[in-house]
């Protein structure tokens, strides 16, 4: 189906509407056309993968990470910093409304973060390679909206400390892969 993305929403996803139903899209940009495929339907809502951007937003970029979109932990790597913290600043005005109740229009200041290198707290998914196992050994994260390991040789979101203990938990592993995207 094809959607017009009108907002982000809390946790990255785009919000749509179709049908009568809303749509929740990943890694797209308010005002894009994009060719969705139904990940998962209920009554009134519909989960979407992004099969194809259709008309693209003037903002988005592509994203440095080569995992970006195949790994489930970024959600902002398509969108430059700048935009992606106006985008967090209107989702949590957004949430405070629905969810708070409260109506904010005043500024919301931001403590920015540099683009990469920053996160403190992950969790990583591992896997040992066993003998004639058809799930392939590595350490990472889990693939967007699966239990899959996407196996990762580095992540560059990580703050230097963990993307160092990351290093040299997946060198020391007996389930160290040669290629990440096996």
């Amino acid at each position: 189906m094809e959607v017009k993305i009108e907002k982000l929403v809390y946790g990255g996803d785009g919000l749509a509407h179709h049908e009568g139903r809303t749509v929740f899209v990943p890694l797209v940009l308010p005002g894009e056309l994009v060719s969705i495929a139904a990940a998962a339907r209920k009554k009134k809502f519909v989960r979407g993968s992004l099969e194809r951007v259709l008309e693209a937003s003037p903002e988005r970029v592509a994203a440095p990470c080569p995992h970006y979109g195949h790994c489930g932990g970024c959600h902002y790597q398509h969108i430059p910093y700048d935009s992606q913290l106006r985008y967090k600043t209107d989702i949590l005005r957004e949430t405070l409304g629905r969810i708070g109740r409260v109506q904010w229009d005043g500024p919301i200041g931001t403590l920015a973060s540099p683009p990469f290198g920053y996160r403190n707290r992950t969790q990583w998914k591992i896997r040992a390679a066993q003998d004639g196992a058809a799930v392939p050994a590595g350490i990472g994260y889990f693939e967007a909206g699966s239990t899959r390991l996407c196996a990762v040789d580095e992540c560059a979101i990580l703050s230097p400390r963990l993307a160092e203990t990351f290093a040299k938990t997946a060198h020391a592993g007996s389930f160290r892969q040669s290629s990440s995207r096996d």
